[in-house]
């Protein structure tokens, strides 16, 4: 009787385990968007970039893209050719990565 109790209480720990893992929604990857450009224009907190497209997201053009960190501007400068990447936030699609490329 004590193993069969035993044994119940067991399953049912392990299930509520079980239960609890799978209520636990894995977070959604970011929704991020990549391509090259050329600096036009350095402003606070942004750089006017005119960009390649962005595949299946948005075609080529001059735009100004607001930075997700202003630091990430430090040592680009107009006419610079840079690869960079967006990132959907609740405020838009701000400038998350910027790397300069020969």
């Amino acid at each position: 009787m004590k193993r069969t109790l035993l044994h119940i209480l067991c399953i049912f720990t392990l299930g509520l385990a079980l239960l609890a893992g799978c209520n636990k929604a894995a977070a959604p990857a970011a929704e991020t968007h990549s391509t090259t450009g050329v600096v036009v224009e350095v402003r606070p907190n942004v750089l006017v970039i005119q960009h390649q497209d962005f595949p299946g997201f948005m075609k080529g053009m001059t735009m100004p893209f607001e930075l997700a960190d202003p630091d990430l501007a430090k040592g680009i400068k107009p006419g610079d050719k840079v690869s960079f990447t967006l990132t959907k936030t609740e405020q838009g699609y701000p400038l998350t990565a910027i790397q300069k490329i020969p």
